[in-house]
């Protein structure tokens, strides 16, 4: 799940124009992943704010502050456009 929730977050994220909070990120993996209650939502907020938001920051993909709750995408996450819709494909077959 680790794999595909970065990746879902990276999908949400290439939509978005400028920075968005943690909470907005949440809500829509929340959505995407089509889980119900405060207790999931809560789940993927804590997961993101600990592993998956840290590790693409330190890939240099994304830029995250915590303190200003603020995520968003860097210029160097426009490489990765051809592998996210390659695997974007991948998912929609499996669903």
């Amino acid at each position: 799940m680790s794999v595909t929730r970065r990746r879902h977050a990276l999908y949400y994220l290439t939509e978005q124009v400028g920075t968005i909070s943690l909470h907005e990120l949440s809500d829509a993996l929340t959505v995407w992943e089509a889980v119900d209650g405060e207790h999931h939502h809560q789940r993927i907020a804590t997961g993101l704010y600990h592993r998956h938001l840290p590790k693409l920051a330190d890939a240099g993909v994304l830029r995250y502050d915590p303190d200003a709750d603020t995520i968003e995408l860097l210029p160097a996450a426009e490489q990765l456009q051809p592998y996210l819709g390659l695997a974007a494909q991948d998912d929609a077959r499996s669903v």
